[in-house]
């Protein structure tokens, strides 16, 4: 763990949650974090409004679906075991809420998770702390530049090869990038770079649109 200063922010949420519920969030966080994903960038990934996982991550959005918990397990990896969540969804669904808060301090550099069960005469049993690199902090804004600009060459080259003649889901687009790159890139900057083929004035350009089965994907725009 890194020292602890004071931290710049504190933002903590409470919710009514089973334990299901805890696990799932303990999960993400873990594997989002080991992923070096920030909230944004996992929710991009899976094709949902930027905001889903955080909203997961502040106790806000707490109400899951098969098709979330899938999407999860790819953008994930295996290690996500969807099979422990459907296979105990039934017991956990039935189970009785408790009451948790989840504590979000910010630093200049990373950020630290810690949830807790609240308990009668405001005490309190810790259930995890972990921490996280500060998504907003670039300390290598050269090599960022250098990705952004070959991931746009890349996907001007998909687009002139008819790649994005069909539906393309964020993750898909990310797994075909990593192939000519044959290296980590970070799901934000192929957001940019995908959002600058979409606010373009010239032609090919990309569409960001949604559909039920698919959530948001990218197509060529006629």
């Amino acid at each position: 763990m890194k020292s602890q200063q004071e931290p710049l922010e504190t933002i903590s949420h409470q919710a009514e949650i089973c334990r299901f519920n805890a696990d799932v969030l303990y999960r993400v966080l873990l594997l989002r974090i080991a992923k070096q994903y920030s909230p944004q960038e996992m929710s991009f990934l899976m094709g949902k409004p930027l905001d889903f996982v955080d909203k997961i991550e502040r106790l806000q959005n707490m109400s899951f679906y098969l098709d979330d918990i899938v999407k999860m397990n790819k953008v994930l990896g295996s290690s996500f075991h969807i099979g422990c969540f459907t296979s105990s969804l039934s017991p956990f669904i039935k189970a009785e809420k408790e009451l948790y808060q989840l504590s979000r301090n910010v630093y200049d550099d990373h950020i630290t998770y810690q949830l807790v069960m609240c308990l009668d005469h405001n005490k309190t049993v810790n259930v995890f702390i972990l921490q996280d690199n500060n998504p907003l902090s670039d300390y290598f804004e050269h090599s960022t530049e250098q990705e952004l600009a070959s991931l746009k060459r890349i996907i001007e080259t998909l687009l002139q090869n008819g790649y994005f003649d069909c539906e393309r889901c964020p993750f898909e687009i990310f797994e075909k990038c990593k192939s000519f790159l044959s290296d980590y890139i970070k799901p934000r900057n192929l957001y940019i770079a995908l959002t600058s083929f979409t606010k373009r004035k010239e032609h090919p350009k990309l569409q960001y649109k949604k559909s039920k089965e698919l959530g948001y994907y990218y197509i060529k725009k006629d």
